[in-house]
């Protein structure tokens, strides 16, 4: 038989027809010989198990097959069988399938869910010959709503630096959605490392971008602007208890002052090594391989200005104890002088030059001299040979390791004698620990809103942690958005 180009047509429609249909759904209007159409079934939420995050639905079926299922906030569009079937909701908080045996009762649950909100589960049927029912059945219910939100984090993060403090944003992350409080005061001060404050003002009405999982008017995270800091500056935020609540008016505690702050940069080695100029408690380790003797020593070190403006010289400690496993006085090596790396988020490190501090006296065999060598735990393979310890300004730390010996140090154990550990605690007061020198406050930061501490332009007086933790600010100014 001939076949002409409208018989074709007709033939290849027909069977684009048969293998475009959805075989999964019934009412495609092809069935084959043998159908089992999808059953009822019936969902119910468990109310026993509502709380704030989750809830559990109970699926019920009357044939075998498969369930399916999806969770959405019950604002959002119905989807269709085939979406749920193939698990391709967008914005679905939870969803899989189950397999039914066509009378017991199947549990799911609908999780990491936001307190006080409503939200529908929706459902299919899956016959054993794979079809899937056209109507979709849904059930809703709205989380109860007994946890107050919390703050999980900031950007950027707490104390961490080296931030741009030109139009700054803070960027705070809630466990559920939020918003802030319109007239609510968050306090902005501003400190140069540890002088000030320079700067006080409270914000109430910030620019605020909503972002993470956002509901209406509520967000998981609020990014805040409006406002800038200043080179070098602490920038320092604190407000009080409910300024951020939820869609049932639940607010998150407040911050104290200092709970949270950034710098808008790191320090450079200069700032570092001045810093760290001050009274020290440390306690020496002496940890000795040839013989094993291990002594310790503990005292006052104070640390001076190196010949550098990156250096420090660790000065005034005692007797080294060399003399318990080596019969020598080693009194001529009671200063260190070291390179201060530069700072990053509170920390770095320190350097000493290859080999220093010669000592005149014969200790070795062979005549070789003896060192002090830069030592540190890792540099067995060492990345950086003249490593010799850390700092730390948050910690108020000082951890240095040198080692003794001839100018091989470790690599040659016959003319390794041991090393000595160094721990140092910084004395609170004695120097200029977490404040560099004063700074002059005036206008020279243009575009700043600032507050000259005594009317003049004179350098400020210094002062202590302690101090500033004490203070009473004498002048807080309401304003609605920041001067540019």
């Amino acid at each position: 038989m001939k076949l002409t180009i409208k018989n074709i047509t007709v033939l290849l429609a027909f069977v684009s027809l048969i293998f475009s249909c959805d075989t999964n759904n019934e009412e495609t209007g092809y069935l084959p010989a043998s159908y089992e159409s999808p059953k009822s079934f019936t969902l119910d939420v468990v109310p026993a198990s509502v709380v704030d995050n989750e809830f559990d639905v109970q699926y019920t079926p009357s044939a075998a097959g498969k369930g399916h299922y999806v969770v959405l906030p019950a604002s959002a569009s119905a989807p269709s069988s085939t979406q749920v079937y193939n698990q391709s909701v967008s914005g679905s908080l939870a969803g899989g399938s189950f397999e039914v045996d066509g009378s017991t009762p199947v549990t799911f649950k609908a999780e990491n869910l936001f307190g006080g909100y409503e939200y529908t589960a929706y459902a299919i049927h899956e016959s054993n010959d794979n079809f899937i029912s056209e109507g979709v059945s849904s059930v809703s219910f709205t989380t109860t709503n007994t946890l107050a939100p919390s703050i999980i984090g900031f950007g950027p993060g707490h104390q961490t630096g080296g931030h741009d403090f030109n139009d700054q944003s803070i960027t705070i992350a809630f466990n559920e959605p939020v918003k802030y409080v319109a007239g609510s005061p968050l306090n902005f001060t501003l400190w140069v490392n540890g002088i000030g404050p320079v700067d006080q003002f409270v914000l109430t009405d910030p620019a605020i971008t909503k972002g993470g999982t956002v509901i209406g008017d509520y967000a998981t995270q609020l990014t805040i602007s409006g406002f800038d800091g200043l080179p070098g500056a602490f920038t320092i935020l604190d407000f009080a208890d409910n300024v951020f609540t939820d869609i049932s008016d639940l607010g998150t505690s407040g911050i104290p002052l200092f709970g949270y702050y950034f710098l808008a940069r790191n320090r450079t080695q200069e700032e570092a090594a001045a810093l760290l100029i001050g009274d020290w408690d440390f306690t020496i380790t002496n940890s000795a391989f040839n013989p094993a003797v291990v002594s310790s020593t503990t005292g006052t070190w104070s640390v001076t200005q190196g010949s550098s403006p990156t250096t420090i010289i660790l000065s005034n400690q005692l007797d080294h104890d060399i003399n318990a496993f080596l019969g020598t006085d080693d009194s001529a090596t009671k200063e260190f002088e070291v390179t201060v790396g530069a700072d990053s988020n509170g920390s770095g490190r320190l350097y000493m030059g290859p080999h220093e501090a010669n000592i005149s006296v014969q200790l070795f065999a062979d005549g070789a001299v003896p060192y002090w060598t830069p030592y540190y735990e890792d540099v067995v393979s060492p990345t950086d040979p003249n490593l010799v310890g850390l700092y730390d300004f948050n910690a108020k730390t000082i951890h240095f390791r040198v080692d003794f010996g001839d100018y091989l140090g470790f690599n040659n154990f016959n003319n390794y004698f041991g090393d000595i550990a160094y721990d140092y605690s910084y004395i609170d007061g004695s120097g200029a620990l977490g404040r560099p020198a004063p700074i002059v406050v005036n206008n020279n930061y243009p575009g700043k809103i600032l507050t000259v501490i005594d009317g003049s332009d004179k350098p400020q007086d210094t002062m202590t942690m302690d101090d500033l933790m004490k203070i009473d600010p004498k002048e807080i100014r309401n304003i609605n958005s920041v001067l540019k």
